[in-house]
């Protein structure tokens, strides 16, 4: 079925920046779970990934926004993972925007040839004025009028 989303739907998406904040995921999808076998070494490593995932700056939207842009143009967008439960997190899929992107890109496409040939009227247009404007000169010099 042809029912993507395009335009109205990129168009409100709000590109942002942002830090994670790792250790405060992790905390929360471990929910007070300790390993029962402490391995030291895994630990730290872990620890100083998540630090180290903290000091990058990603790109991308908040996947609130995403689904309520989805849900006011009546998409219904398969790139947005809710929660399915009060542990889980939003997510997003990235390569899934690529469809709505290229309808996007088409309806584009439709306004920028409707404009050119809008603008090709409007050339012949101002064209026709001038010889209409060289014409009326042409006249009124006949007619010694000024």
């Amino acid at each position: 079925q042809p029912k993507v989303a395009g335009l109205d739907f990129i168009m409100q998406l709000r590109p942002v920046t942002y830090r994670l904040d790792a250790e405060g995921i992790d905390a929360f999808l471990r929910n007070g779970y300790t390993p029962r076998i402490q391995d030291e070494e895994n630990e730290r490593l872990h620890r100083e990934g998540l630090k180290n995932k903290s000091l990058v700056t990603y790109t991308g939207f908040l996947a609130q926004e995403v689904e309520a842009a989805a849900q006011k143009t009546g998409f219904n967008f398969s790139g947005v993972d809710k929660p399915q439960n009060e542990r889980d997190l939003y997510g997003l899929r990235y390569a899934e925007f690529v469809v709505p992107l290229v309808k996007a890109m088409q309806e584009q496409q439709q306004i920028i040839e409707s404009l050119q040939q809008k603008a090709n009227e409007v050339d012949a247009l101002k064209a026709e004025n001038q010889q209409m404007k060289s014409e009326l000169e042409k006249i009124k010099s006949i007619l010694g009028v000024k």
